[in-house]
């Protein structure tokens, strides 16, 4: 198995960048999605750089992060789902 490791601890500014959070098993992915949050503002994100796309379940969740990708107006994608 192949790893790769990246850090964002060392970027420079805020860019835009997207959640895409699942509704489905709610306490679980609202932990996931506070913590994500909580730890891109610490990384120096502005809110105004971020965008939370909520989704119904984890079936949704590609195909919101595709459209997103799509759009081209964010430069990564996180995706949360439980």
């Amino acid at each position: 198995m192949k790893e790769i490791r990246g850090s964002l601890s060392q970027h420079e500014g805020s860019f835009p960048i997207a959640v895409v959070v699942s509704l489905f098993n709610e306490p679980v992915t609202n932990a996931l999605k506070e913590g994500a949050l909580q730890r891109l503002k610490e990384l120096g994100f502005k809110a105004d750089d971020i965008t939370l796309v909520e989704v119904p379940g984890a079936v949704e969740i590609p195909l919101v992060a595709n459209l997103l990708a799509k759009a081209g107006r964010v430069q990564a994608i996180i995706t949360l789902g439980a």
